[in-house]
């Protein structure tokens, strides 16, 4: 159980602007003899060098208004929003309040208290939300970027003797369409959603065998030449910047196949790209002795 301790009123930061005065009278109502324990523990946190309130702001201005100056209080032990909270204290500041005491003009009527305190938070999280999205998509863009120049690097340095080599039980060419047909891929909500490449080939996107009954091998024909699949991994690469924000990466993965997240779905897909160009820079390395950079990062 957290530890109870007490604590000066005036070394403590609000992290609320108003009081609710239904909330207020229910609590004086609610109070017994002596104050000082009936009122309960009140969750405080130390957030970036100061300590401020996480709750129980009503609490601890009743325990003002009863001429209290300490009050019972806890660590906070949840790990809350503290982006919210900062936000919360610093519309504080910038209001005159640093000390509960600073609440006694901030009282306000229930339905006041709806719209001046809790639907501005409402509107702060929902802008917080649209913000961490938009930052998430710009870090999942650019390493999908990066991986798939990791992958133009190969394609283009690739000799003409290792795309199609006979020796070779997948052909480079291979596996680059696979790596990008599944960028495509899992790029879309889900599978309905998907509609295939024009210039796409039936089954071309195995590397073994068909994962449906009778699970044969796929009928692989005439090759992908070296222009051809730059001509997809561009559109991939198009593809990303215009798909990544408007995916909802709080939702499932959208393939049955893949029971995680749609955020992690991003990250498995990097990682997809990334090992089968592995693979591809391992063939040029070993055989034509050819060295590829890394690519770390590559905004859109």
């Amino acid at each position: 159980m957290t530890k109870v301790f007490l604590k000066k009123l005036n070394e403590i930061q609000p992290s609320q602007l108003f009081i609710s005065s239904e909330k207020l009278s229910d609590v004086i109502t609610k109070l017994e003899s002596p104050l000082s324990r009936s009122l309960e523990p009140v969750p405080i946190k130390e957030l970036d060098g100061e300590v401020i309130f996480t709750d129980g702001h009503t609490r601890a201005f009743t325990a003002f208004l009863a001429g209290l100056e300490e009050i019972r209080v806890c660590w906070e032990d949840e790990d809350l929003d503290w982006e919210e909270y900062r936000i919360c204290v610093k519309w504080c500041k910038t209001e005159g309040i640093y000390t509960i005491a600073d609440l006694k003009m901030k009282v306000v009527s229930p339905e006041d208290y709806e719209v001046l305190w809790y639907e501005r938070c409402e509107e702060m999280q929902n802008d917080l939300k649209v913000r961490r999205k938009m930052n998430y998509s710009k870090v999942i863009v650019s390493q999908y970027l990066a991986a798939l120049e990791m992958l133009k690097e190969a394609i283009v340095k690739c000799p003409d003797s290792i795309w199609n080599d006979p020796g070779d039980r997948t052909k480079f060419w291979h596996i680059t369409y696979h790596a990008l047909f599944y960028t495509h891929l899992y790029l879309q909500d889900s599978e309905g959603a998907f509609t295939p490449w024009l210039k796409h080939r039936k089954e071309y996107q195995f590397l073994g065998q068909v994962p449906w009954p009778p699970h044969a091998a796929p009928q692989i024909g005439e090759p992908y030449d070296k222009a051809t699949m730059l001509e997809y991994l561009s559109f991939c690469q198009r593809h990303v910047v215009e798909r990544v924000p408007q995916l909802d990466l709080e939702a499932a993965s959208g393939f049955n196949w893949l029971p995680f997240g749609k955020l992690e779905l991003q990250f498995y897909t990097v990682r997809h790209i990334q090992q089968h160009t592995g693979e591809l820079m391992e063939r040029l390395g070993s055989r034509a002795s050819l060295d590829l950079p890394w690519v770390g990062t590559k905004p859109d």
